[in-house]
């Protein structure tokens, strides 16, 4: 956190870790917040996001702990996502120093350790995916849900990436 953000972002929580690092896809909800929760639940919860200009953006960036939350003019969550594989690449447009996620996914009828989650257990929970893209040699595929939308990409030789959960139409 640089100089302006420990300015601007003088007295929130700054938590270590957050209390449940768990990303639940049985009701979306990461480390506790829900798709559509308040500004204040991210604020309480995970406490000064790392960059001030991302913020501005809607984008409530975590690196270190690999995720990120979308909170459009600080009003509602619209979308997480976490990095799994080559944190290195980033879930933001700026250059933060990105981790992996290293919690639980809960997914229909199991539960996953970030570091060992495959693309056969997202199918084995959610059945064929709606779609199938590849996208600069890595692979998206896009489940629509009740409300939500879940898309995970996976890289052919170095396993998932990222997953991202977003409001549906």
């Amino acid at each position: 956190m640089g100089l302006a953000e420990a300015l601007i972002f003088r007295g929130w929580p700054r938590p270590e870790r957050p209390e449940r690092l768990v990303l639940d896809l049985t009701r979306p909800s990461l480390c506790g917040i829900q798709l559509g929760a308040p500004a204040h639940r991210v604020r309480e919860l995970l406490g000064a996001p790392a960059s001030w200009r991302e913020k501005r953006r809607g984008c409530w960036a975590y690196p270190r702990w690999g995720l990120r939350l979308d909170v459009p003019a600080d009003r509602e969550v619209s979308s997480f996502c976490i990095a799994l594989g080559q944190p290195e690449r980033g879930l933001t447009a700026s250059r933060l120093p990105w981790q992996s996620f290293a919690g639980q996914l809960v997914l229909p009828g199991q539960n996953v350790s970030s570091s060992g989650v495959t693309r056969a257990d997202f199918e084995r929970a959610f059945s064929k995916p709606d779609e199938t893209e590849e996208l600069l040699g890595d692979t998206l595929l896009t489940w629509r849900r009740q409300g939500w939308l879940l898309e995970v990409a996976f890289h052919p030789e170095a396993g998932p990436l990222y997953v991202d959960v977003e409001q549906g139409e």
